[in-house]
């Protein structure tokens, strides 16, 4: 993103070439004053940040001459430091937009800006707003320029918030070092009762640079603690102006935070507490009467503060599933079958029988034959015969059978081919590192409540850019994602809403085990 600027560099300095010689004179008689703004940037990418820079001249009868330098301390810093002359005259207000790109020529970069000039620090007042343009564009945030008063050994930053309601917060902390030696400077994050989250953040800053720690409750690694008021201390070994900026993770809305002062070293060791909170006031009132009557009264509160903290873990169960099922069949059969028989003989015999089974049956029948002695069949002839059968039948109780079966199975799932990597439930993936070999597909699963996605490319300290050989997109939970790896290789993703929170991740691709030949 580039933004015109209303005065361009080369035609400022044009122009202060022709006021130089007839302010030296004067310039000479006044003080040298450097008014520091600490953060200045223009970021493209996944998290883009701009900054608009103002300057007014306070004087009603007076000109300006104010030399701005740019000192880059994250991203594409180049190899110079870019200086710019400006001339303001008397109550003049100039506009800087995207003063790091457009002004001074320093895309992709951020750091911070100091104003020199021979005068009174009150005549000259810089202002600026930092904002970002996703997901909308955005308020953004104050950051003034501050005078050498501003810059402390000692300094604490207040108001600080950390996770919350999904997607919650995030914050960075940052110190810029007007000095002209370089400077040790440790972080601290403590909670609302005073005690210390995570460990020390130390770093190193040098002369006229500036140093920021994006993320910084990960950085300390307390990235799971919540709180809406937590302090970060700054410890330099010479005096640095600090700050931190608190982000709003669903809008990217920022809030800026300038150190103040910080009271004397801490003690080495930090108090328990434990126990009840409560609080005695004891007032103790001296009325002395007047000829108004009207009582002077004199309060000396006692007040007594034993807190109470109470610690709430949080566990991840891991669940084991064991299926026994139990099956019971009571099958009931009942059988009556009745079948009717009719035969036919000859001579003409026709018998009817109803048969059911397990009968007792008893036959009775009479048959009447009347063959002639020793007759000589004759083919002509013909014979009846009657014969009548009468089955009984005597049925049995029906019948009934119970079976009960009563197995134990186990229930064996059929395993997932795919190298499982879980994304959340916080700001993080469950590995950092994935190991596989050529061939193998990766499967990312959501858990939790915040959006995510997991997108190939590499990230810097303040920016992540996408290298476009995968993206999931955004998404909330659940959600699964494959790619299946069939290069040798290293593969670097982050999540496009949290990556310069930490939010990042590798696949190692290795090559396939060799076979062993086949025997012959």
């Amino acid at each position: 993103m580039s933004r015109s600027s209303p005065l361009r560099p080369a035609l400022l300095l044009g122009t202060a070439v022709l006021v130089i010689s007839a302010l030296a004179s004067k310039a000479s008689e006044e003080q040298h004053t450097t008014i520091t703004l600490p953060a200045a940037a223009s970021i493209v990418g996944v998290s883009p940040f701009f900054s608009d820079v103002r300057l007014f001249n306070t004087s009603y009868t007076d000109d300006l001459l104010v030399t701005a330098v740019y000192r880059c301390f994250l991203g594409a810093c180049g190899g110079g430091t870019p200086v710019l002359h400006i001339l303001l005259h008397a109550r003049e207000a100039l506009a800087f937009n995207d003063v790091v790109a457009d002004t001074f020529g320093a895309p992709d970069s951020a750091g911070g800006i100091e104003f020199d000039f021979d005068g009174d620090s009150e005549q000259l007042v810089v202002t600026s707003r930092l904002y970002s343009t996703v997901p909308e564009p955005t308020v953004g945030m104050f950051i003034p320029g501050l005078n050498g008063s501003a810059a402390h050994t000692r300094s604490v930053l207040t108001s600080i918030q950390n996770g919350g309601s999904p997607p919650g917060f995030r914050a960075n902390a940052g110190v810029f070092n007007p000095g002209n030696s370089p400077v040790n400077v440790i972080f601290r994050i403590y909670d609302e009762v005073g005690v210390q989250r995570g460990s020390d953040v130390p770093r190193t800053v040098g002369a006229h640079s500036g140093a920021q720690v994006n993320a910084i409750f990960a950085a300390a690694g307390a990235r799971d603690f919540e709180s809406n008021n937590a302090v970060i201390t700054v410890e330099a070994t010479n005096a640095v102006f600090s700050y931190a900026a608190v982000i709003d993770n669903a809008t990217s809305d920022p809030i800026f935070v300038v150190g103040a002062s910080d009271g004397p070293s801490s003690p080495t060791t930090t108090p328990s507490r434990t126990g009840t909170l409560t609080r005695t006031v004891t007032r103790t009132m001296t009325s002395t009467p007047t000829a108004s009557a009207s009582p002077t009264v004199v309060t000396t509160p006692t007040i007594t503060l034993t807190p109470s903290i109470t610690l709430t873990p949080s566990i991840t169960p891991t669940p084991s599933n064991t299926f026994t099922p139990s099956l019971t069949f009571t099958p009931s059969n009942t059988f009556t079958p009745s079948q009717t028989f009719t035969a036919s003989l000859t001579p003409t015999i026709t018998p009817t029988f109803t048969i059911t089974p397990t009968a007792s049956i008893t036959p009775s029948g009479t048959a009447t034959l009347t063959p002639s002695p020793t007759a000589t069949p004759t083919p002509t002839g013909s014979s009846t015969a009657t014969v009548t059968a009468t089955a009984t039948f005597t049925p049995t109780p029906p019948i009934t059978n119970t079976f009960t079966f009563t197995p134990t199975s186990t229930v064996t799932p059929t395993p997932n081919p795919n190298h499982i990597v879980t994304v959340g439930p916080g700001m993080s993936f469950s590995e950092t590192v994935t190991t596989i070999t050529v061939g193998t597909t990766v499967e990312w699963d959501w858990a939790g409540a915040l959006q995510h996605s997991t997108t190939s490319g590499t990230c810097t300290i303040s920016n992540c850019t996408p290298d476009f050989l995968w993206d999931s997109g955004l998404h909330f939970g659940p959600f699964q994602f494959t790619r299946t790896f069939n290069t040798v290789g290293t593969f670097s993703y982050f999540c496009t809403a949290h990556g310069v929170a930490g939010m990042q991740g590798v696949v190692n691709v290795l090559p396939a085990p060799a076979r062993a030949p086949a025997r012959r």
